[in-house]
This record gives C-alpha cells, structure tokens and sequence, in this order.
C-alpha cells in the first residue's frame, strides 16, 4: 500500500477526501460510516512512510488511536462485515509493528467475525495471514523450565536437525 502514496499530491487528495469523509459522517451521525472513516485514517497513515501527512491532533489521531476509534465505532453501529475489516487491518499493522500476539488476537477476532458475515474472499487472506506466524508459544506457569530435546527414534551420535527436535516443558518436583 506503502507504494501507491509516492507524490505529495496524492497524499494531500487523499487526505483531502478522507476529510470530506470525516465531515460528511459527522454531519449524518453514521457510527459506520465514521467507523470506516476513521480506519481509512489509520491505513493512510500507515501508507504515509514520508511523513507528509499532518501530526495527529484530538480530530485525527495516530494510527493506534485510528483502528481503536474505528473498532468502537463499528461495534457500536453492529457493522460486523466492516468490523471485521478494520480487525484486519489493525492485524496486519500489528504484525509489521513486530507485536505478534496482539497481531494474532486481532486477525482472530477477524477471522470469526469474517465467518460470521459469510466473507469467504477476505476470510481467505485473513488465513493466510494466520498461517505466517510462529506457533504460539505455551506460556510457562512459576517453576517450568522449556528444553528442546531429540524426539524418540532420532539417531545418536550427529548434530541434529530442527525438525528431529520437540519441546518439552519440565514441571517442579
């Protein structure tokens, strides 16, 4: 997305229909409507990688603070297919932030709002996007100790390879 903002024209007729956006949704009072606005803000921000756009004031705030507005706002007008959008794109920023928790919790969220709604095309990318992180790692409860070990029939006697390893979590006692 990055790529499509290159001059400073286009981020200033982007920024200015999405501030015809925010005002045309206030006006109206559509929470959807603004919901989508306010997520649309967080994207261009994020596709803002020069800086052009203005800094982030009470009207139109950071990219955080735009997802988590759009979120709100989506919820509160029941808008699940749009919800689910914002889920995400929220998601996808999270994990290029290099928070992959949060990132995995939002593409969830998603992913079962995205069922919900009967969006196979979008539930698709959602998958995929899934499919790119790590397994989650077993949080360790006091006392455990996680080791890599040689999985059973694995031959002595040579380094071995990831995929002959396993994890296991020692318990105290």
């Amino acid at each position: 997305a990055a790529d499509i903002w290159r001059t400073k024209a286009q981020i200033d007729r982007a920024w200015a229909c999405l501030a015809e956006g925010f005002t045309l949704a206030r006006r109206l009072g559509a929470k959807a409507s603004l919901g989508i606005a306010y997520r649309l803000l967080a994207q261009l921000r994020i596709a803002d990688t020069r800086r052009q756009l203005p800094q982030p004031d009470e009207d139109v705030p950071d990219t955080e603070a735009g997802f988590a507005e759009s979120m709100r706002l989506l919820q509160d007008a029941h808008s699940d297919d749009e919800l689910a959008l914002s889920c995400m794109a929220h998601g996808q920023y999270l994990a290029a932030a290099h928070r992959p928790a949060e990132a995995r919790a939002a593409l969830k969220q998603a992913q079962a709002l995205m069922t919900r709604c009967g969006m196979a095309g979008a539930l698709e990318q959602v998958r995929q996007l899934l499919q790119a992180f790590p397994p989650a790692a077993t949080l360790l409860q006091p006392g455990q100790q996680r080791v890599m070990l040689a999985r059973r029939g694995v031959p002595r006697g040579r380094p071995l390879r990831e995929d002959e390893l396993i994890e296991v979590i020692w318990n105290p006692g």
